[in-house]
């Protein structure tokens, strides 16, 4: 099933970051995912499970909401079919080598009318970052962090220095400018470095993240 709905026009969701948005499961839970092209959406795999059963969800309780912002939204979607990364095994969701295939695409039959961002051709190394999240704490707008620093690499994985709250998984790392980011890496979830807090992100390119139809 695909439900398509805009908001009113001169909605609050139409903004700079009109290609991210939340990624509701069931109506229980949500992460973060972002357009990447008009039919793909890219977020992190665990988000898809049930945190109990270990079950993907059925396509039925999944949706994507563009742009959204204390109500108001800029496209509304439900998948038709999920791409979770081959190698993923939800039974090893907290262990490095379930964290480094923590990746899966939602497809829609009908374009999403909303803004894309592009995915970077190859993995690059950057040191300066954006992170932009939604998160339990402010479920209604979007967080915006334009100074992430990387700090190390944990085997393909990014930690780096700006927090991230739940909710904020599969949410897109940024580089370039504020003309033009694309997309680096996801974020994937968070772990502590000498007490503070710190985000695990999965460095992604753009073939990995378009299957073919």
């Amino acid at each position: 099933m695909l439900v398509l709905a805009a908001s009113s026009p001169g909605a609050a969701g139409a903004t700079d970051w009109g290609a991210v948005g939340r990624v509701n499961v069931a109506g229980k839970s949500f992460c973060t995912g972002t357009l990447i092209r008009p039919d793909r959406v890219v977020t992190a795999a665990h988000c898809l499970f049930h945190p109990r059963t270990g079950r993907l969800a059925p396509l039925d309780d999944i949706h994507f909401v563009a742009g959204w912002e204390r109500g108001a939204f800029i496209a509304h979607a439900q998948p038709s079919a999920v791409h979770v990364a081959v190698d993923y095994d939800w039974a090893q969701r907290q262990a490095l080598a379930g964290l480094e295939h923590d990746v899966a695409i939602l497809e829609f039959e009908r374009e999403v009318v909303a803004p894309t961002l592009a995915v970077v051709p190859a993995v690059a190394q950057p040191e300066r970052l954006s992170l932009v999240h939604y998160s339990r704490l402010r479920p209604h707008l979007a967080n915006v962090d334009e100074g992430c620093l990387r700090l190390r690499t944990v085997g393909r994985l990014w930690q780096l220095n700006c927090a991230v709250e739940p909710g904020g998984s599969g949410a897109p790392v940024l580089i370039g400018d504020a003309g033009s980011p694309r997309i680096a890496a996801i974020v994937i979830g968070r772990t502590r470095l000498n007490g503070a807090w710190t985000t695990l992100a999965l460095p992604v390119r753009a073939p990995q993240l378009l299957p073919s139809p």
